[in-house]
């Protein structure tokens, strides 16, 4: 096992530990989630922040940074309710 100290974290290049603390939860799904602004326009995001919440009934959940400038899927979701989810479960291939 190998320990890592926080003032050891302090002192990685800043790539190398956000890359470090990102990786710790493991593999995370790529979904993309796609919304329209209240004129129409489309917009697309890839995410890695669903997660499962309960069957029934059916619930997943989104975690989103707090509001920014340029943050336009979360300002479409606030402004018009409705957002479209696409979860990859990988590629599956059916026969020989």
């Amino acid at each position: 096992m190998i320990t890592i100290k926080r003032n050891q974290i302090d002192e990685m290049e800043k790539f190398y530990w956000i890359s470090l603390i990102n990786s710790l939860i493991g593999f995370k799904p790529v979904n993309l989630l796609g919304s329209c602004n209240i004129d129409g326009s489309p917009n697309l995001s890839i995410i890695s922040s669903a997660f499962h919440l309960g069957a029934n009934p059916p619930l997943i959940g989104l975690v989103m940074r707090p509001q920014r400038e340029h943050n336009d899927t979360l300002k479409n979701i606030q402004a018009t309710g409705q957002y479209n989810l696409n979860i990859s479960f990988g590629h599956f291939r059916i026969g020989e």
